[in-house]
């Protein structure tokens, strides 16, 4: 791949390759963000914490209550953007590979 990319662009600009792999951010409490924004209550947040593939289906149907109906019968409460967990500075923990 080095070779390639000195062709490509000239020795003076190659640098030397790097991949990383499976990335994905966690928020400072490791846990799921599901709300409207407070200033912006027509935008609503999905974050699956890494792990939220697992939860789409609900993700979605909680999504769809929200924007249609304006509420959902399930207590999102704990997944608020305004939890004091996602108040607090996320560490180098929170950087996943």
């Amino acid at each position: 791949m080095a070779g390639f990319i000195r062709r490509l662009v000239g020795d003076g600009l190659a640098v030397a390759p790097r991949s990383t792999t499976c990335l994905y951010t966690l928020t400072a409490d490791r846990d799921f963000v599901l709300d409207r924004l407070p200033d912006h209550p027509q935008v609503l947040v999905a974050l699956g914490a890494a792990h939220g593939f697992k939860f789409a289906s609900w993700f979605g149907r909680a999504l769809a209550e929200l924007a249609i109906d304006g509420g959902t019968a399930d207590d999102i409460s704990p997944f608020s953007t305004t939890r004091p967990g996602l108040q607090a500075p996320a560490g180098r923990e929170a950087w996943l590979v």
